[in-house]
Order: structure tokens, then C-alpha cells, then sequence
């Protein structure tokens, strides 16, 4: 009876770990470099993923996966673009999956259309010839296209002087 328990005892401890490492193994990671990707893109600019390099790693195997929408292909990952439209301002989660790994996530940025430019604050309107123009009172206002505006401080963006003549 004794010799009964431990066995069945045994066969349990064998089955769970037999289970917990084929579940972890089973399950690899994706690796993917976006040094290569524009990922801060301008309004209405095209994503453009074709120097997107994924790997899958499982163990200490390492397989290069290259993009597609055939599943059935051993080495072709898919893209999910999270709603991407580069028409619209904002951040979309870009995903990546290959089989049963684990899914791996990047971001992408689209800039927000700007749709005015506007200059306040105290702004001489007339000057000598060969006097530099002076902006440091100046503020842009810059509205987009979804009704929202930004105030900055002009002077931050200069990055050469003015001048008339």
C-alpha cells in the first residue's frame, strides 16, 4: 500500500512537471528590431514595414521570419496594424504574431494634420533695413485639423536669425 501511494505520488509529480515544461517550451517569444522602421511618421506619410526584422526564439533556436499572410508557410509572421490610418493624428499598437509565440507590440505615432498657423503676442510690424526681426515675445499657435491647438514659444524653433535686407 505504501509502495502504491508513492508510486501514484511519483506518477503525479512526473505528470505535472512533464506538463509545466512542455507548456513553457512549447511557448516561444518574438524578437523584433524597428531600428530600421520609421515609426514617428508626418500626416498622410505611408508605413512602410518591409525593413521590419523579426525573429522567433524558442529555446535556444533562432529562426528569421519574413512577412505574409500565407499561415501555412513555416517562417511568415502576420502584421495586425491596430487600426492604422495615417489620415488621423495619434499612436496605434502595431502587433506581431507567428504561430503559438507569444505576440510582440511596437508603436507607431502619426503627426496631427495642422490646419492653421497663427503668430500672437507683441510682434513689431515695421522695421529698419538690415535690423534683425524679434520674435521673443512671439507665440505660434498651431491648430489641426481635429479642432485642437498647441501655443508654443516661438523662439524654441528658431534655428537661424532673421533679418530684413
Amino acid at each position: 500500500m505504501k509502495k502504491s501511494i508513492q508510486l501514484v505520488a511519483m506518477l503525479c509529480f512526473i505528470s505535472m512537471f512533464s506538463f509545466g515544461c512542455s507548456f513553457f517550451d512549447n511557448q516561444g517569444e518574438l524578437i523584433i528590431d524597428t531600428t530600421n522602421v520609421k515609426t514617428e511618421l508626418e500626416y498622410n506619410e505611408d508605413l512602410d514595414l518591409s525593413n521590419l526584422a523579426v525573429k522567433a526564439k524558442k529555446g535556444s533556436e533562432i529562426i528569421y521570419l519574413t512577412q505574409g499572410s500565407d499561415t501555412s508557410s513555416a517562417r511568415v509572421y502576420q502584421i495586425d496594424y491596430g487600426g492604422f490610418d495615417k489620415t488621423k493624428g495619434g499612436t496605434y499598437k502595431i502587433t506581431i504574431t507567428y504561430k503559438d509565440y507569444k505576440t510582440a507590440t511596437f508603436n507607431v505615432t502619426v503627426e496631427k494634420q495642422v490646419s492653421s498657423i497663427e503668430i500672437s503676442g507683441e510682434v513689431r510690424s515695421t522695421y529698419i533695413l538690415n535690423e534683425n526681426i524679434d520674435f521673443a515675445n512671439a507665440k505660434l499657435k498651431i491648430k489641426y485639423s481635429d479642432g485642437t491647438s498647441n501655443l508654443i514659444d516661438f523662439t524654441k524653433y528658431m534655428k537661424w536669425g532673421l533679418g530684413i535686407g
